[in-house]
C-alpha cells in the first residue's frame, strides 16, 4: 500500500511541476528578468531594505490611455557599488494587447513614448530611437491593472556613448 501511495504521490507531483513549467506569463505574477550583455539581471533587494525589488507608478486618463513606469533593481550582486536597475516606462501611450512599440529617447518626456534606462553604478544607458529596441505588450487589462511583455533593446551611455545590449527582458506584473 505503500509503495502505491508513493507511486502517486510521485505522479501528482509530476502532473504539478510539469503544469508550472507550462503555465504562461500574463497572470500579473510579480516577476521581471532581463539580460544586459548577457549577464542575467534579476531583482534583488537586501534583506534589510524596506519595499521590493520591482516598482510600478501608473496614471490613467483612460481604461488604456495612461502613463506606466516599471522598474527593476538589483542592489545583492556586491560587484557593483551603487546596484543595478532596468526602467521601463509608457508616458501617455495608449496601450494595446499583441502590440510592439519602438522604444524612444530615454530621457525626453515625450507624450506618446515608451522608454527604457539601465543604470549600472550611477552610468546611466538609455534608449534611443536611432538603436534597436522593441517592447511587445502581449497582455494588458485595465480591469484586473494586469501586464505583461516581452522587450530587448540596446541603450547607450548618455555620457560616453558606450552600448549595452539588453536581452530576453519580460515582466507580468501588477501596475
Amino acid at each position: 500500500m505503500k509503495q502505491h501511495s508513493f507511486r502517486t504521490l510521485l505522479f501528482f507531483a509530476f502532473i504539478a511541476v510539469s503544469t508550472g513549467c507550462t503555465k504562461d506569463m500574463e497572470d500579473g505574477q510579480g516577476s521581471f528578468s532581463a539580460k544586459i550583455n548577457n549577464k542575467e539581471m534579476p531583482p534583488c533587494v537586501p534583506a534589510l531594505t524596506n519595499g521590493g525589488p520591482i516598482k510600478t507608478n501608473s496614471y490613467f486618463y483612460s481604461p488604456t490611455h495612461g502613463s506606466i513606469s516599471i522598474s527593476s533593481s538589483n542592489r545583492c550582486d556586491r560587484s557593483y557599488t551603487y546596484g543595478r536597475y532596468v526602467v521601463v516606462s509608457f508616458d501617455s501611450v495608449r496601450l494595446a494587447e499583441n502590440t510592439t512599440y519602438k522604444f524612444g529617447n530615454g530621457y525626453n518626456a515625450v507624450n506618446g513614448q515608451v522608454r527604457c534606462i539601465y543604470s549600472e553604478d550611477l552610468d546611466d544607458y538609455v534608449s534611443d530611437s536611432t538603436l534597436p529596441g522593441t517592447i511587445t505588450i502581449h497582455k494588458f487589462d485595465p480591469v484586473s491593472r494586469n501586464i505583461s511583455a516581452s522587450f530587448e533593446a540596446t541603450l547607450k551611455e548618455k555620457n560616453t556613448g558606450q552600448i549595452v545590449t539588453l536581452t530576453q527582458g519580460k515582466f507580468d506584473l501588477k501596475y
